[in-house]
């Protein structure tokens, strides 16, 4: 979901690193060696971020920093009108200790494909989600499996955007 939410996706190594004059915030440049989402023509972006801890004199757990010659896998977009990224609770990260897993690979390779309308998600009946039309306890009563109190045992039903049951699978 972050790759298909992400204005760019890239590989690229800081060769910059220049600190505001308060030190608050650094600017840092980014040589693009792989482009996996827009930005196939950009050499170069630029990310102003917020200093590190020592120099701002706030330390919390999310106190993170980029390093001049990392190599960064980095998934941007737009906060506030400005293009940004960020390391924890996303996947935007250093390369050059924690490679890209095979799985992720495939993701980056084929995110461009990625169909979000094409997926199933699971839906909690208190938020305004689509609602199936059918009461589902009819349908089940119908299927072949009588017992659903077993570990383990689901069932997927696919509801389109006006409730209507597309499929049931188990």
């Amino acid at each position: 979901m972050e790759f298909y939410t992400a204005e760019y996706v890239f590989e690229g190594k800081a060769v910059s690193k220049i600190y505001a004059s308060d030190s608050l915030t650094y600017t840092i440049t980014f040589d693009i060696s792989k482009h996996y989402k827009n930005g196939d023509n950009l050499k170069t972006l630029e990310f102003t971020l917020k200093s590190e801890g020592k120099y701002t004199g706030v330390f919390t757990s999310c106190d993170w920093n980029v390093k001049k010659n990392e190599n960064w896998l980095i998934y941007a977009h737009f906060r506030n009108d400005k293009l940004t990224f960020g390391f924890h609770c996303t996947n935007s990260r250093s390369i050059d200790k924690r490679t890209i897993s095979e799985k992720e690979q495939r993701v980056l390779d084929n995110g461009d494909s990625f169909k979000l309308e094409k997926y199933i998600y699971f839906v909690e009946k208190d938020f305004n989600y689509p609602q199936p039309i059918t009461n589902t306890d009819s349908i089940l009563k119908l299927g072949k499996i009588k017992n659903y109190e077993k570990p383990h045992s689901f069932l997927r039903l696919l509801i389109d955007k006006n409730g209507n049951l597309i499929y049931v699978t188990t």
